[in-house]
């Protein structure tokens, strides 16, 4: 639907508009570059992930070894057995306590499918 056409005052070249349509104008816009991101991202064959995977990924709130592991309903020895190490390094990684070498989360992101900037 296209927005309702309002008079908006012009003052040096700006335009003046109520703060509620400035942020309507935004939204639309970001719905927009979502939209194309998206589609670009099919046309790549891209994997797209759910909402609330990537939500939680960007709260930076829990680990991202752990959240892709669960999407793809893997277990820790699942996947420790698929990236070549032991089920208590994947949890002592998963809880933050031991970092993991760089060649071991490389591994990690493989098994998981990802790219390592995904899960570090």
């Amino acid at each position: 639907p296209a927005m309702a056409k309002e008079k908006f005052e012009t003052k040096n070249g700006f335009v003046q508009v109520p703060i509620k349509t400035y942020k309507a104008m935004l939204e639309k816009l970001e719905e927009r570059e979502a939209i194309i991101a998206f589609d670009k991202a099919i046309a790549r064959d891209e994997e797209a992930f759910p909402v609330d995977l990537v939500r939680t990924l960007l709260s930076g709130k829990e680990n991202p070894i752990k959240l892709y592991r669960e999407h793809r309903g893997l277990t820790q020895d699942q996947l420790a057995r698929m990236a070549g190490c032991g089920k208590s390094m994947i949890s002592q990684i998963e809880k933050g306590s031991t970092p993991g070498s760089v060649a071991l989360l490389k591994k990690i992101a493989g098994a998981l499918r990802v790219g390592l900037g995904d899960i570090v």
